[in-house]
């Protein structure tokens, strides 16, 4: 040891403190500085050794910790380290905060205040063995920042079949394992296994070595661990990019559902026109029929004639001449204003011609009919009016 300050007391204070070792010597301890303070207990303050700079420049450190290994030599460090920090609480006694390495950094103005700074060089491939900071246990962080800045990347592409990605991944319920060396967390946790991850996104696993803990004297406590690991943040770019992709999806199937939404209405409109048409069709068959039914033939004059609760309002007289040439006329009577509708129909029923379609007066009615284009043979002719209906039969020469 360079400086051995051991204090009970104030006013004692170390300046430089340097420590050599022989070569091919083993040593149990060499400190370049060391401090030990054992202060009546719930003191405010109570320090083994306290550092402060004060200066202006390019480095001002009040503490600066530097450890390079030995590698040449036949026993070479196990452990390297430039500062390290234990902090112990006493059981049964009331601690606010046990800290191993505290750092705190108070600044204004500056590019960057930093209450603790670790820096190791970026690790490539899948073996990130080189940590800036490395810790067993719950870490907690009120913010936290990753470099994003578009000018520290390349090769910035689209994630091609995000959703296919997602539905290859595997989501597992678990608990971890109980483990005196790793700190890990205790109840239910959501992730993934790393082994199935590394089937569908290899990049982003590697192995994550947790090295080897050695007491004092340089013997091995516990061997080091290799687990696998992954960048769990590069899940979340997959995830934003699958559920746009999905949106893109489901924009389109609502558009073919509003197309369908269109082509059922107009298949409905349709519909209705056609059970308008069919009531219409309906009502000529049904008129057809009552016209085979009140058929019957009252001898040369060859008469229509229609049930009396029919002809006692409208009354339809026989077509003069019949049978005839090219014209004839159709008389009938009206007991009050109607709408009148006489039609011309051949021998099957089927409508030929609507004499009149309109509204008419009371009283006797004439309408003279050419039948210069129809062909030999027999026809019916037909008045619709007050609900009434009375057909006739007349015959073409």
């Amino acid at each position: 040891m360079g400086v051995v300050n051991e204090a009970s007391g104030e006013g004692l204070d170390l300046v430089h403190g340097i420590a050599s070792l022989v070569p091919g010597y083993a040593s149990g301890e060499n400190a370049a500085i060391y401090g030990e303070n054992e202060g009546i207990s719930y003191s405010i303050n109570h320090y083994g050794g306290k550092f402060v700079a004060r200066n202006r420049g390019d480095y001002v450190m009040a503490v600066r910790g530097e450890a390079y290994p030995n590698n040449e030599s036949e026993d070479p460090n196990t452990e390297s380290i430039g500062v390290r920090g234990s902090a112990f609480a006493v059981q049964n006694v009331a601690c606010e905060r046990t800290a191993g390495v505290a750092g705190f950094s108070y600044g204004g103005g500056t590019i960057a205040n930093i209450g603790v700074y670790g820096e190791a060089p970026a690790f490539t491939g899948g073996s990130p063995g080189n940590f800036a900071g490395y810790f067993n246990g719950t870490v907690y962080t009120t913010a936290s920042y990753l470099p994003s800045d578009e000018s520290l990347k390349t090769q910035i592409q689209t994630i091609d079949s995000p959703s296919e990605i997602i539905n290859s991944l595997l989501p597992k319920q678990y608990e971890y394992v109980s483990n005196s060396r790793l700190k890990f967390p205790t109840g239910l946790h959501y992730g993934f296994l790393v082994q199935d991850v590394e089937v569908v996104l290899p990049e982003l696993v590697g192995e994550a070595p947790t090295p080897a803990l050695y007491d004092n004297e340089g013997e091995i406590l516990e061997e080091a661990i290799t687990n696998k690991a992954m960048r769990y943040n590069d899940i979340i770019a997959i995830l934003v990019a699958g559920f746009q992709e999905q949106m893109e999806v489901i924009e389109e199937q609502q558009l073919l559902l509003e197309q369908q939404d269109s082509q059922l209405t107009s298949q409905a409109d349709a519909i209705a026109k056609m059970e308008t048409q069919m009531a219409s069709v309906l009502t000529v068959v049904q008129a057809m029929q009552a016209k085979t039914n009140n058929c019957c033939n009252d001898g040369s004059s060859g008469s229509l004639t229609a049930p009396n609760n029919v002809t006692d309002g409208v009354k339809l007289l026989q077509n003069t001449p019949n049978p005839f040439d090219t014209h004839t006329r159709i008389d009938f009577t009206l007991p009050a204003d109607a709408y009148v509708v006489l039609e011309l129909s051949d021998a099957q029923g089927r409508p030929l011609r609507r004499l009149v379609d309109g509204q008419m007066n009371a009283g006797s009615q004439s309408i003279m009919l050419d039948g210069s284009s129809l062909a030999p043979g027999t026809y019916f002719y037909t008045v619709y009016a007050n609900g009434e209906m009375i057909t006739k039969k007349m015959v073409k020469k």
